[in-house]
């Protein structure tokens, strides 16, 4: 297997705007992704299992990942969300660990385990309304917050070990 992807930005004569589900998943061989400049949407499980994938740097087009397109990717040392996301997907960096994580203005909704990693810092935006349960299963020393208004998950647990939050500042 391959230790590269390149993906061209057009095949047959047309803009490369996704990823299906499972392409690359359990691909254990993979370190690196060169991602369509036009790319839109990352499926389910695209990169998966991808246990040597090191780094990913997505094109401002993209809007959507998929329901654990990142999961168990344990090499990835860091992730920057797409700018263009407004929903961070169900267990989509599940069992990664990160120093930092932030979480890009537009986004919000945090669905269940998306963060079910390994963090010391995350930080969330002023957008953010909705943080689906458990949707930060996270060992966090940090939680960063943009927004005025208390975190809004009243009813959602937050499970993290001895997280400090720390609203309206910056890391």
């Amino acid at each position: 297997q391959a230790t590269e992807a390149y993906m061209p930005d057009y095949y047959r004569g047309g803009a490369v705007t996704a990823i299906r589900a499972e392409a690359f998943k359990n691909n254990q061989t993979l370190e690196s992704v060169r991602f369509p400049s036009a790319l839109v949407s990352v499926g389910e499980e695209a990169f998966k299992g991808c246990t040597s994938l090191s780094s990913v740097s997505f094109p401002d087009t993209v809007a959507t990942l998929g329901a654990s397109a990142f999961a168990e990717c344990e090499a990835l040392e860091e992730f920057a969300f797409p700018k263009n996301i407004t929903v961070v997907s169900s267990r989509v960096v599940q069992g990664c660990y990160f120093d930092f994580v932030a979480v890009p203005e537009g986004v919000t909704a945090i669905e269940p385990y998306a963060f079910a990693c390994k963090a010391k810092t995350i930080v969330l935006p002023a957008s953010l309304k909705r943080i689906e349960t458990l949707g930060l299963w996270i060992e966090l020393e940090r939680i960063y917050y943009a927004g005025e208004k208390p975190l809004p998950c009243p009813t959602t647990r937050i499970r993290t070990r001895t997280a400090k939050c720390c609203s309206r500042q910056s890391p």
